[in-house]
């Protein structure tokens, strides 16, 4: 439980941090969010001597960095979809393949960082945008 607390409590920091650089680039911070919290499972599993899972992780920066463009690009609709399937990818990694490249406490703490972070996007920053007259 703590676990989940702590990603809820770093994630609300976290945008408290982003909406203080303004509407425009806090989008990017989320963006560049999205791709550094692949880019970790990266590290991880190149530290960890895991050839195989780093194949899958870069693969995973590649589709996640994807995401946050066309977040950036387009519509934060892809922005939130990359948090959510982020959290996906946290859930997929440590109780179903239960690797052991990770720390225990880190994706389940990414999890709740990632699912608050893509409820605020979805909820809150995409329809201030949809909101916006253009």
């Amino acid at each position: 439980m703590l676990p989940l607390l702590l990603g809820a409590v770093i994630c609300g920091f976290f945008i408290v941090l982003a909406r203080r650089f303004g509407a425009q680039r806090e989008v990017w911070v989320y963006a560049v969010g999205l791709v550094l919290a692949a880019i970790i499972y990266l590290g991880c599993a190149l530290r960890g001597g895991e050839s195989r899972w780093a194949i899958l992780a870069l693969v995973a920066v590649a589709l996640f960095t994807l995401s946050a463009w066309l977040g950036v690009r387009f519509s934060t609709i892809f922005l939130g979809v990359g948090w959510a399937l982020h959290a996906g990818w946290d859930a997929l990694m440590h109780a179903i393949l239960s690797v052991g490249f990770v720390p225990s406490w880190y994706p389940t703490t990414c999890l709740a960082f990632d699912l608050v972070l893509a409820g605020y996007v979805f909820f809150f920053l995409a329809r201030k945008k949809s909101a916006t007259p253009t």
